[in-house]
């Protein structure tokens, strides 16, 4: 990198356009593994067993860390993408190849949550990660990043929010497209290669896609102020650009987000003003000017995103038990016959309805189960697991370095 990164202030905001939010929203590493053994190869081939004779995904549980915490996770009846178990939770989606040592392919392809991304912080979610492949018996793992978007949450003028935005881009990409949505602007993008750009209205795709209502905690804002879009600007850069950029390993990742975030802003994008002038009657726009200088690094940890996240999944989840309940407590009503004006209790209800099947409860346990694990989200315990190690002279997955 030949460019120097922005100064990392805390104002929030630059040029009368305030930043919410900056880090990395989405995070896919490769992992080499040395694998002491087996063993959790064999465990993992069980696991896969029985989900391909019950033709759907299976529990799974493992250590997490030194302190023997469990990992829960689902494990599909096939693998993924050339690997032989694909694991999954909340977390982490995580192929695994059935190699003992790295070979051309990498051992482990993994991808982060959004969730668990902005809750612990991107340093904090490798860590946890390498501390779960050292339980499972890996003596030596080295993490090289494949994607990492990077982001930046700014308040813009509705004004400004408009398919015209994009006359103003410069850019070395040869693509670009507004996105719309009953004529109303929703997004734009620009690039279709290794590195590309998408900018749009976060609270939209949040209601209408991703659900991600915690959000709204790290922008600390209860809703979006009046005349104002919330607007994502991201950058999405791959493996074959980051290598070329000299961020190969998961260090230089954290070393080097603020050039990259530098380049791509300042070399490889920048909106300016006077379309079709020469360059040297241009100015590069003030908005975008708060997009660059308002990458702050990497992002802290925000505990309430988990609270956050449990209650919104939650509140969906009664609304959408209330609406099959009512319904079926309606259908048993009709067949019972039961009176309109004389409506049972809740409880004598849902044991009419659940009563003529002796299984029910194993049933209902069973599928809580699997429902808690695909649900799980881990905690910040395996810290206590690093200093373990450290005090047993043991491999650390806390350590600076490729390798760990």
């Amino acid at each position: 990198m030949t460019i120097s990164p922005p100064a990392k202030v805390k104002n929030e905001e630059f040029n009368g356009y305030p930043v919410h939010a900056s880090g990395i929203d989405s995070l896919y590493v490769n992992v080499d593994v040395h694998w002491e053994n087996d063993g959790f190869f064999k465990y993992l081939s069980m696991l896969k067993e029985r989900a391909i004779e019950s033709k759907k995904e299976i529990m799974g549980l493992t250590k997490q860390d030194e302190l023997n915490q469990c990992w829960p996770f689902m494990i599909k009846p096939h693998g993924g993408n050339g690997y032989a178990w694909l694991l999954e939770n909340k977390d982490m989606r995580i192929n695994i190849g059935n190699w003992l040592k790295p070979i051309s392919r990498p051992s482990v392809s993994v991808i982060f949550s959004s969730e668990m991304l902005w809750r612990l912080g991107e340093r904090e979610a490798v860590l946890q990660l390498i501390s779960l492949l050292h339980a499972q018996g890996a003596k030596r793992v080295v993490v090289k990043p494949s994607r990492v978007d990077l982001c930046v949450d700014l308040l813009l003028p509705e004004s400004l929010w408009v398919r015209e935005i994009l006359d103003f881009a410069v850019t070395r990409a040869g693509y670009d497209a507004p996105h719309r949505n009953r004529k109303k602007l929703t997004g734009i993008s620009i690039g279709k290669g290794n590195i590309s750009f998408k900018m749009y209205d976060k609270p939209l795709e949040i209601r209408q896609q991703s659900r991600k209502f915690w959000m709204y905690d790290i922008w600390k804002l209860k809703s979006i102020p009046k005349g104002y879009k919330m607007i994502r600007c991201e950058f999405v850069f791959r493996r074959e650009v980051l290598v070329e950029l000299g961020v190969d390993q998961w260090d230089d990742v954290l070393a080097h987000c603020d050039s990259l975030w530098t380049y791509a802003t300042q070399r490889w994008l920048k909106f300016r003003d006077n379309p079709g002038k020469h360059h040297t009657q241009r100015k590069t726009q003030p908005w975008w000017v708060a997009v660059q200088n308002g990458f702050l690094g990497v992002q802290d940890a925000m505990s309430a995103v988990r609270a956050k996240a449990i209650k919104t999944e939650k509140e969906r989840a009664k609304a959408q038990a209330m609406g099959h309940l009512t319904s079926l407590a309606a259908l048993q009503m009709e067949e019972d016959g039961i009176d309109l004006l004389h409506l049972p209790s809740l409880t004598n209800l849902l044991y009419g309805m659940f009563n003529d099947d002796p299984d029910i409860e194993k049933c209902f346990l069973e599928n809580v189960l699997q429902k808690r694990i695909k649900n799980h989200r881990g905690e910040e315990k395996w810290k206590e697991a690093c200093q373990l190690r450290r005090e047993r002279g043991l491999p650390n997955s806390d350590q600076r370095g490729g390798g760990f």
